[in-house]
């Protein structure tokens, strides 16, 4: 063998040698990636699914909130308020027109 020869050798060989060691590394990399990536997105599942059951208990408290708020709306409601507090029907209500600004006559 020329030493020429197996100097060249020993280039391929190290060379094969350096792509060998990347591609290893770069699996382990990748692998730990997708190792973390899959721990995050786990918990993130349960902070999501946390986070639409409160957003179901706001929606119920929200609709009973609105319900409460018709109920002491209602005329019958505002009726017995006006009872309570001694207010009296009137009968004759008068309705007035607004009549043109006596500048613009």
């Amino acid at each position: 063998m020329i030493p020429a020869q197996g100097c060249k050798q020993k280039k391929k060989s190290s060379f094969f040698k350096a792509i060998a060691g990347f591609l290893i590394i770069s699996i382990i990399g990748i692998s730990i990636t997708r190792l973390v990536l899959s721990n995050i997105l786990a918990t993130s599942g349960q902070f999501l699914a946390a986070a639409n059951q409160k957003i179901e208990i706001l929606k119920e408290e929200n609709q009973n909130l609105e319900n409460e708020l018709s109920r002491s709306e209602s005329l019958a409601n505002v009726e017995n308020y006006a009872k309570k507090a001694q207010l009296i029907k009137t009968i004759n209500v008068e309705i007035l027109t607004l009549s043109k600004p006596i500048a613009s006559r």
